[in-house]
């Protein structure tokens, strides 16, 4: 059962414990987790390195961290760092229900 998830607008601050709080439940259940970030608008260094961490034990358990949709901000912070090599990025969003943080 693949997992889908809405993070915050901004990614940084005091959105990322709850983030990575919600990511990490997530991830005892299924691996195998879509962020839908049409919505997002900023990126920290420190929300890239949650999302590096995430996929990381995605992959160790058999899964993967899809950033589904993203927008052109993200696009751009991703590019800029290079994390779109190691990060999937998909084009649209998979249909499904999507928990908010």
């Amino acid at each position: 059962m693949t997992q889908h998830v809405e993070p915050p607008t901004h990614i940084e601050g005091r959105h990322l414990v709850d983030l990575r709080l919600q990511l990490q439940s997530l991830l005892r259940h299924d691996p195998e987790i879509h962020l839908d970030c049409s919505n997002v608008l900023q990126l920290s260094p420190a929300g890239q390195a949650l999302l590096v961490g995430a996929a990381r034990a995605a992959r160790r358990q058999g899964g993967r961290l899809h950033l589904d949709a993203p927008s052109p901000q993200m696009r751009r912070a991703l590019r800029s760092t290079g994390l779109h090599h190691l990060l999937p990025v998909g084009q649209a969003v998979v249909s499904g229900s999507a928990a908010a943080v």
